[in-house]
């Protein structure tokens, strides 16, 4: 008597299914990668990638903010002369006196 041959896994129906199961299979490949590697290549690649996200933030596409800075118009400093004082009514009186009526 022998044994039937194990039944192949069913092949996904759904696109959710095939989704699932693509990114189950990825995520597996990825961690026997990350298994395998050395802990020497693990630091040298976590600060080669610290690295690239640093170069990479400054870039047009990725540099995208929630917020507006908005920079206001420099308004000049306008210092306006202080007026001058009134001058007291006698020497009005002697600057528009007329010279026939004479000083007071």
């Amino acid at each position: 008597m022998s044994t039937p041959p194990p039944s192949p896994t069913p092949t996904p129906t759904s696109g959710w299914q095939r989704f699932a199961s693509t990114a189950v299979r990825l995520f597996h490949d990825y961690a026997n990668w990350l298994v395998s590697i050395s802990w020497k290549r693990f630091f040298l690649l976590s600060v080669l990638l610290l690295i690239v996200t640093a170069i990479v933030q400054k870039l047009p596409p990725f540099r995208f903010g929630w917020t507006e800075e908005i920079q206001a118009p420099v308004v000049p400093n306008i210092k306006i002369p202080p007026i001058p004082p009134v001058p007291p009514e006698t020497a009005l009186q002697f600057l528009f006196a007329s010279p026939a009526r004479g000083l007071p």
